[in-house]
């Protein structure tokens, strides 16, 4: 990460706690949507998320982000869509465990 901004520790710093901040409220969202079956709104949220993950080269939770957003579009088993958006929210909550222990470091 350190290297993509120009060894700019600060700014490696601030991004990480602006994920670590926002990830949480983005999911909490992702999962009321889900709750109420609002897949449109599922469908945007899961695009909202995508490109903090892929910031951070979280390409497994990029490619579940994709999924989601494409199946809720589509509106396509809503078993499947709550198996994926479960999955999601497992690895946003460990990148951001993740990302704490690299913000220690910096």
């Amino acid at each position: 990460m350190l290297e993509h901004a120009a060894g700019d520790a600060e700014h490696v710093k601030e991004m990480i706690t602006i994920y670590n901040n926002e990830m949480p409220i983005y999911l909490n969202d992702l999962n009321m949507f889900a709750a109420e079956q609002n897949w449109k709104e599922v469908s945007r949220q899961a695009h909202k998320i995508k490109s903090p993950a892929a910031v951070f080269g979280l390409l497994k939770l990029k490619t579940i982000l994709n999924e989601i957003e494409a199946d809720a579009k589509s509106n396509i088993d809503s078993t499947r869509l709550n198996e994926l958006i479960k999955t999601a929210n497992s690895l946003c909550l460990v990148s951001i465990e993740e990302l704490k222990l690299e913000l220690a470091k910096l």
